[in-house]
């Protein structure tokens, strides 16, 4: 995907609808993370200062408990030119200050290749469509923003019957995407 602007909201950024952002400068120790992604237009956010990467931007969360228990926060990072041009469309509202996170010991939920293969497994064991890296409710966002109803537990069902084929889409997609990085890294 470009760092273009998207005229139009994703998905994803659906998901975050009334939601509280607050202006943050990316830290790594703080955001458990190398850098983040704009969920709206992919722009890279990381500390530094690479060109074509922002060090700050508009960042949300959702708390979330992890398969072992612990509670942590999910991060959404939107750049601030998609910032600037959503936020009325998206009612996002701008706090004064990021609240500490819950716990010190599990700062953001991972991706299943973030994931160690220990935590893969106890996670396959208790939700087995979890390998796949999408949340039921993530399902019931995108549904919605396409005019569909589905329940939680439908949700659910989706993700554990189609985990190969969310799998391997996710995976050609990320192909796709270095083979892309690449060539424009040569011109």
């Amino acid at each position: 995907m470009s760092n273009e602007s998207n005229p139009n909201p994703t998905t994803l950024v659906e998901t975050t609808r009334g939601m509280t952002f607050y202006a943050a400068k990316f830290d790594e120790s703080t955001f458990a993370a190398s850098h983040a992604h704009c969920i709206n237009d992919s722009k890279m956010i990381a500390a530094g200062s690479e060109p074509g990467v922002e060090s700050a931007g508009f960042v949300t969360f959702k708390e979330i408990m992890a398969p072992d228990g612990r509670l942590g926060r999910q991060y959404w990072w939107v750049c601030a030119d998609c910032f600037e041009r959503l936020r009325e469309e998206m009612e996002w509202r701008v706090g004064t200050e990021l609240p500490t996170s819950p716990t010190s010991d599990f700062s953001s939920a991972r991706r299943p290749h973030e994931r160690s293969q220990v935590e893969r497994e106890k996670l396959a064991n208790e939700f087995p469509y979890g390998l796949v890296g999408w949340a039921p409710e993530e399902v019931v966002a995108i549904a919605n923003s396409r005019g569909l109803q589905i329940s939680k537990q439908t949700a659910c069902e989706l993700l554990i019957h189609n985990e190969r084929k969310i799998e391997g889409a996710m995976t050609k997609a990320g192909y796709d995407l270095i083979l892309q990085l690449l060539q424009n890294a040569r011109r």
